[in-house]
């Protein structure tokens, strides 16, 4: 099946917002850490489903490019890059762009902080 195809069947199949109520649902302030696996691979998988066409948009309007900013204040490594990736995945398009820009910058700028500090 081409990306396409296999994106359309996730979509058919409701992935995408299973994948946005479980970034919503983990508190952003104390993810357990078990659950800090699975809030880093949803977000892997939200930020890789956003490079298919279509599917920025999509993922944009569930809502979830504001959770997955407030989960820039993680201290896991893992879920930071994915989190970085997600929002540069779905900066490509230029409504996202705008709203990443506007209300993820200092968040951004203060998870760079903390990653370039020695511990």
């Amino acid at each position: 099946a081409t990306n396409a195809a296999a994106t359309m069947k996730l979509v058919d199949a409701g992935a995408p917002e299973v994948l946005a109520h479980v970034c919503s649902k983990a508190d952003a302030e104390d993810v357990a850490p078990s659950q800090i696996s699975l809030l880093d691979q949803c977000i892997r998988a939200l930020g890789n489903l956003a490079t298919q066409e279509g599917m920025a948009s999509l993922i944009f309007e569930m809502g979830v490019v504001t959770d997955i900013i407030s989960r820039l204040s993680t201290d896991d490594t893992r879920t930071l890059e994915s989190c970085f990736a997600a929002l540069a995945n779905l900066a490509e398009m230029p409504e996202t762009r705008r709203i990443i820009a506007k209300e993820a910058i200092k968040q951004i700028l203060s998870a760079c902080e903390r990653e370039a500090s020695p511990a």
